[in-house]
């Protein structure tokens, strides 16, 4: 649909809200916005999740889930409208697994480092009949450079749990990083701390709780997950 087009569909949209405003002293500011399509061969199913985050230039970054077969890293262009794949889950660490086996996701909240970097992690999706947990080695921890185009494989944080949170303090050398391992009822979740330049993990032990997402304080000073408690926990 051109510009012009969207135009002249918002039309009658726009005289209402001219003349809700006429009768309402207070009206509601409305932002306009459009909605654009993940491209089809980059997932399956309609999934999608809240991997979202802008980079430095003002370009999104979305991760994309594409069950039983990889996970991809999307920067979008908005001047353009258009997609394009920066990062090939399965090609970066040399799989070419299916099935549960396969990094069927990017699901974590994508985080950008002080160097511009965009922090992401992969997943496992679901098993189907006759796979086990266990057929899923482990998702890893990547980080894509706008600027050079180049990603940085970290590597597998725990063997068969998927990665859920990566949270960047490059001014430490370090990155904050949860796993899940998808086990109901109780997740074996684990908080571990990434040393950037060694690539080398160090496990601050499990969680017990699904999906814990890690943030730093207003100051940087260190990071926080809920624990099992409902309590924040200090890394």
């Amino acid at each position: 649909m051109t510009l012009s087009a969207r135009s002249a569909a918002l039309c009658p949209l726009i005289l209402a809200a001219r003349a809700s405003r006429a009768a309402d002293p207070t009206p509601t500011p409305w932002l306009l916005a459009y909605a654009y399509k993940i491209p089809s061969e980059y997932t399956n199913q309609e999934s999608g999740y809240f991997s979202i985050i802008e980079g430095k230039n003002n370009r999104p970054y979305i991760g994309a889930a594409k069950y039983g077969v990889d996970a991809y890293l999307l920067e979008f262009d908005p001047k353009a409208e258009s997609f394009h794949m920066v990062l090939d889950v399965q090609k970066e660490i040399g799989a070419d697994a299916k099935g549960f086996a396969a990094q069927a996701k990017i699901h974590p909240r994508n985080n950008v480092g002080a160097s511009g970097k965009i922090y992401v992690g992969s997943k496992q999706g679901y098993p189907e009949k006759g796979e086990k947990r266990d057929d899923y080695p482990g998702g890893c921890v990547f980080a894509y450079d706008p600027a050079t185009g180049k990603t940085e494989n970290f590597g597998m944080p725990r063997v068969h749990d998927g990665v859920i949170s990566v949270t960047p303090d490059e001014s430490r050398g370090v990155a904050y990083v949860s796993t899940c391992s998808d086990d109901r009822p109780v997740d074996h979740s684990h908080f571990m701390i990434l040393d950037l330049a060694k690539r080398s993990y160090r496990d601050l032990g499990h969680m017990g709780r699904l999906y814990p997402f890690i943030v730093l304080d207003d100051q940087g000073r260190h990071a926080d997950a809920v624990g099992p408690d409902g309590r924040l926990r200090g890394g």
